[in-house]
């Protein structure tokens, strides 16, 4: 026989502060013992033991350096943007990859320049592609939080979505040289109702798309059939991909979806590394 007492509002409960303190303090200890066993965050600290210099303020970092030992599409980039640097990571691994040198390429750090000396011009490898000539390279990141300097990298603090901040970073853009790369790990802040996080991730994928196809250098200027890359994060979501199939294989040749390893798993993130730009 079902009950006849009759139904009451709950009462808002206010539990103690000691106890507040205790779920805190819980789950700070279980986010500690996740970085702890974490071998991406001890890397980021420490290095490796064959490479100890290879540490960087953001785990994320390894996201790119995976992606781009599989991909490549650092290779000979002589201008690239990064979009959503802040603290840093991804740019600090940019500078490291292009401090490298690609064989045939000539840097400031190698070969300064006279001014007004003319671009010097690179024969192509026997049997090999054109090298594009480039004195220098140049690595914009740009952020609403500040990033601390790095060596090598042009910063610029301000909301990617405002035209204000776009004029900036148009600014330190050379038209003759456009961008090989523009690297994009914007993120909204989650809200926790996926149907707005969603709308905000695909509204940061579309900017950054559209300032790609007004800036970076097409597959046919660069000589190359990679050449012009978009790599861009984005969470699986039926109109993510829809975003994909009408404007991203549009506009380039190639369109991969990859999951770093060093992506957490619990995490519906995923990158489009998006090469041979096809032009606007």
């Amino acid at each position: 026989m079902f009950s006849t007492i009759p139904f009451k509002r709950p009462i808002p409960i206010t539990l103690p502060s000691t106890y507040q303190r205790r779920y805190a303090s819980k789950s700070s200890k279980q986010w500690l013992s996740r970085q702890s066993r974490d071998p991406f965050v001890r890397q980021r600290n420490q290095g490796t033991d064959t490479d100890p210099s290879s540490t960087f303020r953001a785990r994320s970092a390894f996201k790119l350096v995976e992606m781009n030992d599989r991909y490549k599409f650092l290779s000979g980039a002589r201008t690239v943007v990064d979009l959503g640097g802040a603290p840093g990571g991804w740019s600090q691994a940019v500078a490291k990859e292009m401090e490298k040198g690609p064989k045939g390429v000539v840097t400031e750090t190698s070969k300064p320049t006279d001014a007004g000396a003319e671009e010097p011009t690179l024969d192509s490898p026997e049997g090999g592609e054109a090298v594009r000539p480039t004195v220098g390279r140049k690595i914009i990141a740009v952020d609403l939080l500040p990033i601390s300097p790095i060596p090598g990298v042009i910063t610029i603090q301000g909301d990617f979505l405002a035209p204000e901040t776009r004029r900036r970073l148009v600014q330190t853009i050379s038209p003759a040289t456009g961008v090989d790369v523009v690297l994009s790990d914007m993120a909204p802040n989650m809200s926790g109702n996926r149907l707005r996080d969603i709308d905000l991730s695909l509204e940061l994928c579309t900017m950054a798309f559209d300032f790609a196809k007004d800036w970076l250098v097409t597959a046919q200027e660069t000589g190359k059939p990679h050449g012009g890359v978009l790599v861009m994060k984005y969470f699986e979501h039926p109109e993510l991909q829809a975003f994909r199939k009408e404007c991203l294989q549009a506009a380039f040749r190639y369109v991969s979806n990859v999951k770093p390893t060093s992506s957490r798993s619990e995490s519906s993130e995923a990158y489009w590394i998006c090469s041979g730009f096809k032009g606007p």
